[in-house]
C-alpha cells in the first residue's frame, strides 16, 4: 500500500460545500483506506494500491458521484511530498514573511508562473511540479503571483459554439415599459454579462470605451444583469484592444469583410464606423440562432452587415464572405471555451480559407487552467462555464509550425486600464500572454511584418 497526499481544488469556496467527515466517507466508500482529512479546504491523507493517477481518477468519480461536484483532485504520493518539502529553496520561518508552495499539474503553467517577475522582497521560484514562493506578511493578494491569480479569477469571457447547434446606427433608448424580456440559457448568457460590462464602463464620466449602442442595448432589456455581480475593466479594455486591432487593419484595407465569430451582443461595428469617417468595410455576425434573433429585434440593420445564423465550428459561413478586399476575422472570448482539437481546426481552416487575412483571439495563459478548468464563479448566482482550450507561450509561437496556413503569431497587449491597481494586473496579465493574435499568409506566402499588419508588443 502507499499513503497519498490528495488535495481538492475548490472545497467549501465559491458555493462548494463539503463536511469533511462526508469526503472521507465517499472515499473509503470508493475503496481508498485509511482516509484522514486535513483543515476544511480538501486535504486528505489515504492509502491505497494503485499508482497516483488511478487514485485521482477515483477520488474524483467519487466526489461527482456524492456530491456532485465537478472535482478535480492533485494527488502525490508521501516520498514526492517530502522531497517538495526539502527542496523549498528559501529560507524557512523567516520572520515578516509567509511562504508558499503552489502544486500544478501542467509543466507549461509551471514556466509561466515562474516567469512572473516578483517585487523586490518576493521570491519565486520553479520546483518540481511546483511553484515555491515567498512574500512580506500582509502583501500576498498584492505579490506578483497573488495578483495575477487573484485578477485572473475575476477574466470573464463571452460564449462557446457548440459544434451543432442603412446606417441604422441610431437606436431609440427604451422606458421600463418599452424593455423587452430576453432569455439565454447556458453558456450563451455570458453575452449578456459582457455587454453589461461594457454599458456600465461606457456610462462612467471616466470611461475606459464610448459604447452608446451598448448601453442602449441594455437599456432595452428586461433582464436581472445583477445575478453576475460586480462590473470591472477587463472587458472593456479587451474590446478596446480588439477594436485598435480591427482599425489598424482596415486603415490598411478600407473595403475589407470583418467577420465576428460567436458575436453574441456586441456593438463593436458601431464603434468602428463611428471611428472611420467614410466606413466602407463590411461586416458579417456568426452566431446561433437565439442570439442572432435577440439581435435582430433589439439591433439596427446597417446595410453593410450580414449575419450567420449558425456555430462558428459550421465552416459554411466561410462561403458568405467575399475575401477580395481583405479578410479580418475576430473570435473575441470564443476559442478558450471550445475544445482543443475544434480551436485549432477553426484557426487552421480559416488560415488557409482566406490567405492574406488575419485573425485575431484571445486566450488565458495556461495556468489560469488551475482556476479556469471547472468555471469560475463570479457571484453566488453565477458561474462562467469551463475553459478547456489554451496554449502556452511556446505552443503560441508555434503555430506557425503546427497550424497549416499560418505564417506570424504575435502578441497583442491590453490598453492601461484606470488605477493602479488594475494597471499593474493588466500588466501582469498582459505578460503572462492573455491575448494572442495570429495572422495568415498573403497570397505569395511571403511572412508579413509589423508595417503589413501582424501584431507585436
Amino acid at each position: 500500500m502507499t499513503r497519498y497526499a490528495a488535495f481538492m481544488r475548490g472545497v467549501n469556496v465559491g458555493g462548494v460545500t463539503l463536511k469533511m467527515a462526508d469526503v472521507a466517507a465517499a472515499l473509503t466508500d470508493a475503496g481508498l483506506t485509511d482516509v484522514r482529512t486535513v483543515l476544511a479546504s480538501g486535504n486528505v491523507l489515504l492509502e491505497s494500491s494503485s499508482d497516483a493517477a488511478q487514485v485521482r481518477a477515483t477520488a474524483e468519480a467519487a466526489l461527482r458521484e456524492q456530491f456532485g461536484y465537478d472535482a478535480w483532485v492533485l494527488v502525490y504520493d508521501i516520498d514526492t511530498v517530502h522531497a517538495i518539502d526539502d527542496g523549498y529553496p528559501f529560507d524557512r520561518e523567516v520572520d515578516g514573511y509567509q511562504s508558499y508552495v503552489t502544486f500544478v499539474s501542467d509543466a507549461a503553467v509551471l514556466d509561466e508562473l515562474a516567469a512572473l517577475q516578483g517585487g523586490p522582497a518576493e521570491k519565486i521560484s520553479r520546483g518540481d511540479g511546483v511553484v515555491y514562493w515567498q512574500v512580506p506578511k500582509g502583501s500576498t493578494l498584492n505579490s506578483a503571483i497573488g495578483q495575477t491569480m487573484g485578477k485572473a479569477l475575476q477574466v470573464v469571457d463571452h460564449h462557446p459554439q457548440p459544434a451543432n447547434p442603412g446606417q441604422g446606427a441610431e437606436m431609440t433608448p427604451a422606458d421600463e415599459a418599452a424593455q423587452q424580456k430576453v432569455s439565454l440559457t447556458g453558456v450563451s448568457e455570458t453575452a449578456l454579462l459582457t455587454l453589461n460590462a461594457r454599458a456600465a464602463e461606457a456610462r462612467r464620466s471616466d470611461p475606459i470605451i464610448e459604447d452608446p449602442m451598448a448601453v442602449r442595448l441594455v437599456d432595452s432589456i428586461d433582464f436581472d444583469f445583477a445575478k453576475f455581480g460586480p462590473t470591472r475593466q477587463d472587458i472593456a479594455l479587451r474590446a478596446r484592444a480588439f477594436d485598435a486591432a480591427a482599425l489598424s487593419y482596415l486603415g490598411r484595407h478600407p473595403s475589407a469583410t470583418v467577420v465576428a465569430l460567436a458575436e453574441g451582443l456586441q456593438t463593436s461595428f458601431w464603434r468602428l464606423d463611428a471611428a472611420l469617417s467614410d466606413g466602407q468595410f463590411r461586416w458579417l455576425t456568426v452566431d446561433l440562432e437565439p442570439v442572432i434573433d435577440i439581435r435582430a429585434r433589439l439591433l439596427p440593420t446597417p446595410a453593410r452587415v450580414s449575419v450567420c445564423a449558425q456555430s462558428a465550428l459550421d465552416y459554411s459561413w466561410m462561403d458568405c464572405v467575399d475575401p477580395s478586399g481583405g479578410v479580418f476575422i475576430t473570435a473575441e472570448g470564443l476559442l478558450m471555451y471550445l475544445q482543443p482539437e475544434q480551436a485549432l481546426a477553426l484557426i487552421s481552416e480559416c488560415a488557409q480559407k482566406f490567405p492574406g487575412g488575419q485573425m485575431l483571439f484571445d486566450l488565458p495563459p495556461r495556468w489560469f487552467t488551475l482556476f479556469s478548468r471547472l468555471g469560475i464563479r463570479t457571484s453566488l448566482r453565477y458561474k462562467i462555464p469551463p475553459m478547456p482550450f489554451s496554449l502556452s507561450v511556446g505552443q503560441a509561437a508555434d503555430l506557425v509550425n503546427t497550424v497549416p496556413g499560418i505564417r506570424a503569431v504575435r502578441d497583442v497587449p491590453l490598453p492601461t486600464g484606470r488605477g493602479g491597481v488594475q494597471r499593474r494586473a493588466v500588466d501582469g496579465l498582459s505578460h503572462a500572454r492573455l491575448r494572442r493574435a495570429a495572422s495568415m499568409p498573403d497570397p505569395a506566402g511571403v511572412r508579413l511584418n509589423p508595417q503589413s499588419g501582424t501584431f507585436v508588443r
